[in-house]
């Protein structure tokens, strides 16, 4: 729909009317309802994260259509978005479910919990970044004529 937005104007109006950016995303899944209410900042960070995940999703695949697959150094940042949102989420979950039934040392699960969400928060924000600034400002095309020079060379192309 983005591709060809006079196709689809009503789509592109409300897009253009959306108030989510990269730096604060909008969230609707209300993940701190599920969790104990001590680990709300932290759901919330796991919100985040998901939110930055569909905005990098929808972004690639507008900018590159279904070349996107040939583009590897953005999947690989798309790929450690969702580890590191799966980490998150896992933490979360075992923090909350222990802390819930009164495990021993659950507290200590929620101090890890959070750390694990704070720092995937962050890791996350970091890696939409670099997507969404494109692949001249996150250095991925002198990466890739570098690659390039190295397979025309067979090797180390540097003169000795």
């Amino acid at each position: 729909m983005q591709r060809n937005p006079l196709f689809h104007p009503g789509h592109i109006l409300g897009k253009f009317l959306q108030s989510s950016n990269i730096e604060n995303p909008k969230t609707k899944m209300r993940l701190n309802e599920n969790v104990h209410p001590s680990l709300e900042p932290a759901a919330q960070s796991v919100e985040q994260s998901v939110a930055r995940l569909q905005m990098c999703v929808e972004l690639l695949l507008t900018r590159y259509g279904t070349a996107v697959v040939e583009k590897h150094h953005d999947m690989q940042r798309l790929a450690e978005i969702a580890t590191t949102i799966y980490a998150m989420f896992a933490s979360l979950a075992r923090a909350s479910r222990s802390y819930c039934i009164g495990l021993q040392l659950a507290d200590h699960e929620l101090v890890l919990a959070s750390a694990v969400c704070t720092h995937g928060r962050d890791k996350v924000y970091k890696l939409c970044t670099e997507i969404f600034n494109g692949q001249y400002v996150n250095n991925d095309s002198n990466l890739q004529r570098l690659a390039k020079q190295v397979i025309k060379s067979k090797g180390y192309f540097s003169v000795h």
